[in-house]
């Protein structure tokens, strides 16, 4: 939805983008159509004639929504691939999983676009330039599936990956529910090798901006990640005492004492 909430975008594996105008009488304005299946869609926070399309393909589409015209294309496969999973059969460059956004967030001013999907990589886009400006990496953590690009050669087999763990049962309770009156304790039968260890995939459910563009966060399997901007992050607090403060610095100024009201502003750190 728009963020002035009267229009409304729908996206869909029809390969197309329908724009709806809530309170006109032509409620479907707009179909916008896609070379391949549409995931997910987002309007410009303060423009809502710009709208910002994902597809399956792996190509971001930045459309004008009153006259159904391309404003701007990227192509994101590429900056997207992530890591090999354990039932690909293909090297992570290879791979056409995973190579597509989920989700997708502009920017208060609508420069930049942000998406993450089923990787572990949250890529940021300058739009005017059509330019990978930054990609980050929400974890590092093994435990996870598809993170490592290259996957450990002793568990390559013929048909795929071998899973080589089967789960060990610590509690008591859970062997004694495994087992039969025919079964001799701690002995494992059949049925207990169909249980193995499935790892969980990192994955970007949803991903936005703030509202004045300065971070974003990020619903990852790992939890909520929250990345700042923080150009002005040193701070020497040199010659701070009670009379530094915000309403002396504006009482300064309003007596036109401005050398002061400045040494007082550096101390404070304050633009």
């Amino acid at each position: 939805m728009s963020d002035s909430g009267s229009m409304l975008a729908s996206s869909s594996w029809d390969m197309t983008v329908k724009v709806w105008d809530i309170f006109g009488k032509k409620q479907l304005q707009e179909t916008l159509q896609h070379s391949s299946e549409v995931v997910t869609c987002d309007f410009h926070p303060s423009n809502k004639n710009e709208l910002i399309t994902t597809t399956l393909g792996g190509q971001m589409f930045l459309w004008d929504a009153d006259s159904g015209d391309i404003k701007s294309f990227i192509e994101c496969r590429q900056d997207l691939a992530g890591g090999r999973l354990q039932d690909d059969r293909n090297t992570a460059k290879k791979s056409t999983k995973n190579k597509h956004f989920q989700t997708l967030s502009m920017s208060p001013n609508g420069d930049y676009v942000i998406g993450g999907g089923n990787g572990k990589n949250i890529c940021l886009y300058d739009i005017k330039h059509k330019v990978l400006l930054r990609r980050f990496a929400v974890t590092q953590n093994r435990s996870l599936d598809g993170v490592l690009h290259k996957l450990n050669s002793k568990n390559m087999k013929e048909g795929g990956i071998m899973q080589h763990e089967i789960d060990e049962l610590d509690s008591d309770l859970e062997e004694d529910a495994w087992q039969t009156k025919d079964d001799l304790p701690g002995a494992k039968t059949t049925k207990n090798m169909v249980k193995r260890n499935v790892k969980l995939a990192v994955r970007i459910k949803c991903i936005k901006f703030s509202p004045d563009g300065s971070s974003f966060a990020a619903a990852t399997t790992e939890g909520l990640i929250i990345y700042k901007n923080q150009q002005n992050n040193s701070f020497n607090p040199v010659l701070i005492d009670e009379s530094v403060t915000l309403d002396n610095i504006i009482a300064k100024v309003k007596s036109e004492e401005h050398v002061t009201a400045m040494a007082l502003a550096l101390r404070l750190n304050e633009h």
